[in-house]
């Protein structure tokens, strides 16, 4: 952290305070054809459960002061929220992934939750942008469909948030004066930053 804050970095973005790491982990094993040299080199890939722990609001890691972003999951069941997951229960139910989205944005409002939307480059393409990518969750939706999910969500955030991009998020949060190691509120509703 401290050679990360020494060479300029204002803020990392990499933790997911979710308890479903093994899960994700397991289904990308038996999904990916992978070499036996793979899966060691994978064997702590999404986390473990005790990841469900970690903050969900950003905070300063002690002692250096990297400002963490946190990547949102849901407020109390601490399930993913990001592109991905919405795309996968799309695949079961559109109307399933609506209010599960829904849902997770009236509880970042009800928790102070200022929500980030991590969207991985499988979250917008299909199986014929990229065949090697076939075996990744979601390929077989149609690209349009994936940007309208997508779209969906990111509109349903604009309604309650301020939606900006990460550095301003950062910038703002250090301009608040987040607190070291402790949960801080992050970029709060619309109107109220």
């Amino acid at each position: 952290m401290r050679l990360l804050v020494a060479r300029g970095y204002q803020y990392d973005a990499s933790t997911l305070p979710t308890w479903v790491g093994p899960l994700a982990r397991a289904y990308h094993f038996r999904s990916a054809k992978l070499t036996p040299a793979q899966r060691a080199d994978r064997d702590d890939l999404f986390g473990s459960t005790t990841e469900g722990l970690r903050p969900v609001h950003p905070y300063r890691w002690a002692p250096a002061g990297l400002l963490e972003l946190p990547v949102t999951t849901m407020p109390l069941a601490r399930v993913p929220i990001h592109g991905s997951y919405l795309i996968q229960l799309h695949q079961v139910s559109p109307r399933l992934a609506r209010a599960y989205f829904a849902l997770a944005m009236r509880l970042c409002l009800l928790r102070g939750v200022g929500p980030s939307m991590l969207l991985h480059p499988t979250d917008l393409l299909d199986g014929r942008d990229a065949p090697q990518l076939r075996f990744f969750p979601g390929m077989a939706v149609p690209a349009a469909e994936k940007v309208a999910v997508v779209g969906r969500a990111l509109d349903t955030m604009r309604h309650h948030f301020d939606l900006v991009g990460t550095g301003e998020h950062a910038r703002r949060l250090r301009s608040a004066g987040v607190r070291r190691s402790r949960a801080a509120a992050g970029a709060g509703p619309r109107g109220r930053q």
